[in-house]
């Protein structure tokens, strides 16, 4: 199995807020251009300011209409008191290739960050930083997850990585398998094993 760096932007002229009231939750869309189980994605953030508690999770979803749709992958987290501010830092979520989601090219999908269990507040948010791109609709924030807001104006992108990883064929069960797993989650289903 090839792990890939697929999507890249990298540009800290410019952030947007993740923790502050009203962007609990962090959207950012992006279209792979080649085939692969989306096994990594990172995000670049920075402390800006106060003492974080809680995690940051990072999930992959599909696209309904311009904002996240159904859930397709959850990531690992990461602790809100690990990302250390003065400046920015890419930070990775993974996700096992035996989970993973299996993207397909050229269809949109949202990268989507959200600080949760913490003390988010006025005055305990991080930054995650970008700049303009020229195209709408490239990052959105929400307070609950459901309720998107977008930046049309300036046009923001989030400064993140998309990995995909090629090679992997998912395991074919064998009848041995699926008799252990019968009996266990069906205790009395299969009899004489």
């Amino acid at each position: 199995m090839t792990e890939i760096l697929d999507q890249s932007f990298d540009n800290d002229s410019d952030y947007q807020l993740l923790g502050y009231p009203g962007y609990e939750w962090v959207d950012h869309p992006f279209t792979p251009s080649a085939d692969g189980f989306c096994t990594r994605l990172s995000a670049k953030l920075q402390l800006y300011t106060g003492s974080p508690t809680g995690h940051i999770e990072c999930f992959l979803y599909s696209d309904n209409a311009g904002v996240p749709g159904s859930l397709l992958a959850t990531f690992t987290t990461i602790l809100a008191n690990s990302v250390s501010g003065g400046s920015y830092v890419f930070y990775d979520f993974t996700c096992d290739i035996s989970i993973a989601y299996n993207m397909t090219t050229g269809v949109v999908y949202h990268h989507v960050t959200k600080w949760t269990d913490g003390n988010q507040s006025a005055s305990n948010f991080f930054i995650w930083s970008g700049a303009g791109n020229g195209v709408p609709n490239t990052a959105g924030h929400s307070s609950n997850g459901s309720s998107w807001t977008y930046y049309t104006a300036n046009h923001f992108n989030h400064s993140f990585r998309e990995y995909y990883t090629v090679g992997f064929v998912p395991p074919t069960p064998t009848t041995n398998y699926l008799k252990h797993y019968r009996r266990t989650r069906f205790p009395g289903s299969i009899t004489g094993i």
